[in-house]
């Protein structure tokens, strides 16, 4: 769970960035019970209706001092881990559908990531690069390596500063932080849905534990680098453009 605190102790920003992300639950389960409601038994869908109840309850209660509205705000933090096998579902379905967790390589370079890595969402109609990258690497997703994800830039920093409301995961010897405040509640769906044109989305995952796939291309001048980096890596090699025969 979260450390429910902010720098500074400071009680309006802690306030304003645990709504954020208790509206982010809300629509995470709303989004369970409708587009993905196929995956989920009747007590799992029960439990899902009891955990929304809980938030609009809280969204709507008039409570007489921040101090209490505070105390109830940090309860909600603990369906982030509550609810994280039943999305870690929807990634599974949408990535068994044909999605990928692309992380681009800066600079056309791998250079093996030990703490975090950040990727990016690809989907039958598009993709988008990060940093003008020309390849890179799929992942699979898991319980271990999924961390969290944002429509957004996630702003993930690594440090080994004090666990936060900010924090995603703590090690022995750092933190990842996400000071957009990405969350693991958050579908597929959610981020197709409102990512800005133009603009890319943020997957951060746990580099200990991430498994890659395939190393990726998308332009057919850029097969040999990538064709090196798969043989390199022992990984098969995908072009991102080329229609899967039926």
């Amino acid at each position: 769970m979260r450390e429910f605190r902010v720098k500074d102790n400071n009680n309006q920003i802690l306030m304003k960035k645990g709504e954020e992300l208790v509206h982010q639950f809300e629509s995470c389960i709303e989004t369970m019970l409708t587009t993905y409601s196929s995956q989920f038994n009747k007590e799992e869908e029960q439990l899902l209706v009891d955990s929304l109840r809980q938030i609009k309850t809280y969204l709507n209660f008039p409570f007489s001092t921040m101090e209490d509205r505070l105390l109830n705000l940090k309860n909600l933090l603990s369906l982030e881990d509550l609810l994280k096998p039943f999305v870690l579902r929807c990634w599974e379905m949408d990535c068994a559908k044909g999605i990928q967790i692309i992380s681009w390589l800066k600079d056309d370079q791998y250079r093996k990531k030990e703490r975090v890595i950040s990727a990016s969402l690809k989907t039958d109609d598009n993709f988008n690069v990060f940093c003008d990258g020309i390849i890179g690497i799929s992942y699979d997703v898991s319980f271990s390596s999924y961390l969290g994800a944002l429509f957004k830039d996630a702003a993930v920093i690594v440090s080994n500063q004090e666990k936060s409301l900010y924090t995603l995961i703590e090690t022995e010897d750092y933190i990842v932080d996400s000071y957009s405040m990405a969350t693991p509640l958050i579908t597929p769906y959610e981020i197709t849905r409102n990512i800005p044109e133009g603009k890319y989305c943020e997957i951060v995952l746990d580099a200990r534990y991430a498994v890659p796939k395939n190393v990726v291309y998308f332009r057919e001048e850029d097969y040999d680098m990538a064709e090196s980096l798969s043989k390199k890596l022992g990984l098969p090699i995908q072009n991102l453009n080329a229609k899967e025969k039926k």
